[in-house]
């Protein structure tokens, strides 16, 4: 166990008052969630009272970018918004033979009323091509992009800075 970390605080777990053969469907999994991340953080976790649909659906997807490195899924449609300084030779890096990554957000999970911080994460959408360009008020441009081909496209969510950055 890393420095700081500390177990799962299991005690705060309501137990059935009647001994029982099966534990609710999906404790169990709900449980591991919880474990593997707090073996990523320093902050106490407990098994809340309640949790939101939301929430345990963000706890799973936690615990299986944690325990896989990375999150696969689809995507028909995105928008990125480049500020007024950013130069021309950005479209370049949005083809149908490049992959575009996006990167500068925190991976945050709710448990409960806890906030539980991650890191960095990026996101890679591959194979994109532009679909349409607004120029903003502000001199931004706002960049519509769309799988080539199209279908839906090929998405990947990783924790960790955009490489190379």
């Amino acid at each position: 166990m890393a420095a700081g970390v500390r177990p799962g605080i299991l005690g705060q777990i309501p137990m059935p008052s009647e001994p029982v053969i099966q534990l609710p469907t999906g404790y169990l999994r709900m449980m591991e969630a919880l474990n593997l991340l707090q073996e990523h953080t320093s902050i106490p976790i407990a098994m809340p009272e309640e949790l939101t649909p939301e929430q345990v659906r963000d706890i799973l997807t936690t615990a299986r970018l944690l325990r896989d490195g990375v999150l696969n899924s689809t995507w028909t449609t995105g928008t990125l918004v480049l500020r007024p300084e950013a130069p021309d030779d950005a479209f370049e890096a949005i083809g149908p033979d490049s992959a575009l990554f996006i990167g500068g957000d925190e991976w945050v999970v709710t448990v409960g009323q806890e906030t539980v911080p991650l890191g960095p994460c990026h996101r890679i959408f591959f194979h994109p091509q532009i679909a349409g360009v607004q120029r903003l008020e502000d001199g931004s441009r706002r960049v519509v992009f769309e799988p080539a081909g199209g279908g839906p496209g090929r998405a990947e969510e990783r924790l960790g800075p955009v490489p190379g950055t």
